[in-house]
């Protein structure tokens, strides 16, 4: 709607965090330089950890297209993928219920078809296929995500027996925990599974200058030329975003929308206080 006042191509903010030339923080660069090594390497396991908002869906997205854009380039003469991603979106299932949901997903990828069976056969068809995987020279990765909501310690148990079956160049799998703070801990009270973690990466809030970046940049991205928000209203979405993210986007897109409802040419911390302070009263209501 207002992207011609702005001389945007597209909506800079709008929906969730860009998965696409996605500007973070140090953090961000650092948690997905390690799980990649993580995968690259079959170091074991990994967390990523981070409030909300923080954009941990986003990296391992990112993670993902990193390595199929390189998986892609490399044009493996075997013809086989390097890399199986099996996203786990039900961390609430119980122990029978995830290994059917794992043997279901390596099945349904290789032959279109699975009927769910009990635990032990669910446990012999990962072995199985886990291990036709890696003779054909691909990695399996399960990524656990909101992996906070996981209540039943038992669903950590089968995870960890899930872990045991990796061995370099036999059956190969990588696991990746993502989710709020408190998995941090949770993870900690559980010193086995704890002491697999290879590395903990924990996003951070955007800086002042970090968010600076990230503003700039989105409206750059999505066709920009001009310094569309003043120095002090960049210091103001800090402040009142707190560094998130998501706070960031919901923020500025609505401030682009009020912008170009009262045909301003540009957003000053004066138009951004009273944007946060509509968008806290229509909370509210």
């Amino acid at each position: 709607m207002y992207e011609s006042h702005w001389g945007l191509t597209r909506p800079p903010f709008g929906g969730e965090l860009p998965t696409s030339g996605f500007l973070g923080s140090r953090s961000h660069q650092a948690a997905l330089l390690k799980l990649r090594y993580l995968i690259e390497t079959s170091k074991g396991a990994g967390l990523l950890a981070g409030q909300p908002g923080l954009g941990k869906t986003t990296v391992l997205e990112m993670l993902s297209r990193e390595l199929q854009a390189d998986e892609n380039s490399k044009n493996s003469e075997s013809g086989a993928a390097r890399y199986r991603f099996v996203p786990v979106l039900f961390p609430q299932l119980t122990p029978s219920e995830l290994l059917g949901y794992i043997a279901s997903k390596l099945v349904h990828a290789a032959t279109g078809d699975h009927r769910p069976g009990t635990a032990d056969s669910s446990l012999q068809v990962i072995e199985q296929h886990l291990t036709a995987l890696t003779a054909a020279g691909t990695k399996t990765i399960l990524l656990f995500d909101d992996a906070q909501l996981i209540e039943d310690r038992r669903v950590f148990g089968v995870i960890q027996s899930l872990m045991n079956f990796s061995q370099p160049g036999k059956m190969e799998l990588v696991t990746i925990f993502a989710g709020q703070l408190e998995l941090v801990s949770a993870i900690k009270r559980m010193r086995p599974l704890d002491e697999r973690m290879a590395f903990k990466c924990l996003l951070l809030p955007l800086s002042l200058e970090e968010t600076t970046q990230y503003v700039t940049g989105r409206m750059a991205a999505a066709g920009c030329r001009a310094n569309v928000f003043s120095t002090d209203a960049l210091q103001a979405i800090h402040l009142l975003s707190s560094g998130v993210p998501r706070r960031i986007n919901r923020l500025c897109d609505f401030a682009l929308l009020v912008g170009y409802s009262e045909n301003l040419a540009r957003l000053t911390a004066e138009h951004i206080h009273a944007v946060a302070e509509e968008m806290l009263s229509a909370m509210a209501a």
